[in-house]
């Protein structure tokens, strides 16, 4: 509910002009009586948006009332008649009805858009996954395409109205999706304004090279609550397709020759179980969830010691259907060429250097998901080996085609960074560098993140201006990718490298593009047999 002041101005035939002050647009008073003077009064009377009368006049006396979205209030006040009036020093009580309409006489509510109103030709990001594109602003309306998170729009249009679907309240727009020039309506609720960092700049934006200033602001961690779950692989996904990423978790104790997968979605500050459902493998030591605009569903892929289990989440059945195996752990899939899903891997080469480095090839192949098969096409391999450590695939260069994003090391180390992409059907590589993290060891985790509007490589670890130092913060390390150079730009600490809560701490990814810090930090309690889960905020 929502006071506010209004200020009646009165009006007569020989006397100034009427005025009411209101934030709710547009407004109409009535009173309610035969009073000639009343009578005479304008109707609908005119709003002053700036807060003063716009003609001179007396007046004493207030009006307060209440405005609350869809209803009609009575209000009662009172006020002094001044001037060339017949009613002169006499108090006037009065009644009025005030009634925001849209147009014509009818009440308006009061619209909440949590993620704003979006304009012409504003650029915007999509916030969800498989998001339906129709050829009208309705339910009703054909599907044209679904698309993925992160997809790039231009509004052309926006609806008259605010829609109601479910809980959700938003407008509809027309777009044009950037890739494909494909345009069609989507509903505002999946849509996320990409800010101009050159009127809105990020605290991190531009290239600044390390080292950092002494002030390098440090990280937050907002307590949101717990999980009752046991010890776990996490990851995060939208695998019931309804817009909402979920929290998923896959017990490491298994009951028979399964594991469980259990999903939760957030909502503030609480946890609600969406799903579980039985996992059939030997074992899990990591869980991917991959969406792409081609796929009829999300992949899930969970990846033990030397192989890969591929499974798409049927909701009707409440089950997970297995739909192809890959002898390898190290598995992504990514949108090399910029036009589809390759599905990218490393097979491990049998005979190790010389200083027993365990090598690998990286092999990449066009996708196909559908009729719940995956087919692959021609193989691109690169040439050379790779001690691979761990294998993403993002955009990290902004052309529209995703790079195959590796960290590299020696037998017990890490640190190292190779990127590849596919330059004339040719896997090639195009950075390699290196970060001066502690004793050479590896990254905790490693993701490609879209901040501001920029994709960023974001890495968990240890300080990189004090890589031989023990007593080094673990933190996130923010780089960017520009001239074909890898530059680091900030680091955010969030702990000592020594504290005990390293050991049973999970950092996953989560609301990437939309949040600024779309991470959060899941802290396994032995004690209680729960996770305490925390949102990441800049401090």
């Amino acid at each position: 509910m929502v006071a506010r002041f209004v200020e009646i101005f009165r009006h007569h035939k020989n006397g100034p002009g009427t005025r009411v002050n209101a934030e709710f647009t547009p407004l109409t008073a009535f009173f309610l009586d035969d009073d000639p003077f009343h009578k005479s009064l304008r109707i609908p009377y005119e709003i002053n948006r700036t807060g003063k009368p716009l003609s001179p006049g007396k007046r004493k006396g207030k009006l307060f009332y209440k405005f609350q979205s869809g209803t009609i209030k009575i209000i009662v006040g009172t006020f002094f008649c001044k001037g060339n009036c017949a009613m002169r020093n006499k108090r006037l009580f009065y009644l009025a009805v005030i009634v925001c309409v849209p147009a014509l006489l009818f009440s308006q509510q009061l619209h909440v858009i949590p993620n704003g109103v979006l304009n012409k030709d504003d650029r915007a990001q999509v916030s969800g996954n498989y998001v339906r594109v129709r050829t009208g602003p309705t339910l009703e309306h054909r599907i044209l395409t679904k698309v993925s998170k992160e997809t790039e729009v231009t509004i052309l249009e926006r609806g008259e109205t605010v829609e109601h679907i479910s809980d959700m309240q938003n407008y509809w727009y027309r777009i044009r999706i950037e890739e494909s020039g494909l345009e069609g309506w989507m509903y505002g609720q999946y849509l996320q304004k990409i800010q101009d960092t050159a009127q809105n700049p990020s605290q991190d934006a531009g290239i600044q090279p390390i080292p950092f200033p002494a002030d390098t602001p440090g990280i937050v961690l907002r307590e949101l609550g717990t999980l009752d779950h046991g010890p776990s692989i996490c990851a995060t996904g939208d695998l019931d397709q309804n817009g909402k990423e979920e929290i998923i978790l896959v017990s490491t104790e298994k009951q028979g020759r399964a594991c469980t997968l259990t999903g939760y979605e957030v909502s503030q500050k609480s946890f609600k179980k969406i799903y579980s459902v039985n996992v059939r493998t030997t074992s899990i030591d990591k869980l991917q969830i991959f969406s792409d605009p081609s796929f009829a569903a999300p992949v899930v892929v969970a990846s033990g010691s030397d192989y890969s289990y591929f499974y798409t989440y049927e909701s009707t059945k409440s089950m997970l259907r297995l739909v192809y195996k890959l002898n390898s752990a190290m598995v992504t899939i990514g949108r090399l060429d910029g036009n589809g899903p390759y599905l990218i891997w490393a097979r491990e080469n049998r005979v190790p250097d010389n200083d027993d480095t365990v090598t690998f090839q990286v092999h990449s192949e066009k996708m196909e998901f559908s009729s719940g098969r995956i087919k692959l096409g021609q193989p691109l391999t690169y040439e050379k080996p790779l001690p691979l450590k761990k294998l993403i695939s993002f955009d990290l260069d902004g052309d529209k085609k995703d790079e195959i994003i590796a960290e590299i090391g020696g037998k017990d180390a890490g640190g190292g960074i190779v990127a590849l992409a596919v330059r004339a059907n040719t896997l090639v590589r195009v950075l390699t560098t290196g970060l001066n993290i502690n004793s050479r060891s590896q990254f905790f985790s490693m993701w490609g993140v879209k901040s501001a509007g920029k994709p960023k490589l974001v890495i968990y670890s240890t300080d990189p201006t004090k890589g031989s130092d023990a007593a080094t913060d673990f933190g996130f390390i923010w780089a960017v990718m520009e001239n074909g150079l890898l530059h680091v730009t900030t680091f955010h600490p969030v702990n000592k490298m020594l504290d005990d809560v390293n050991n049973n701490r999970t950092v996953i990814l989560f609301g990437n593009g939309i949040k600024e810090y779309p991470f959060l930090v899941l802290d396994y309690e032995q004690e209680t047999s729960r996770y305490s889960v925390k949102e990441v905020i800049l401090n």
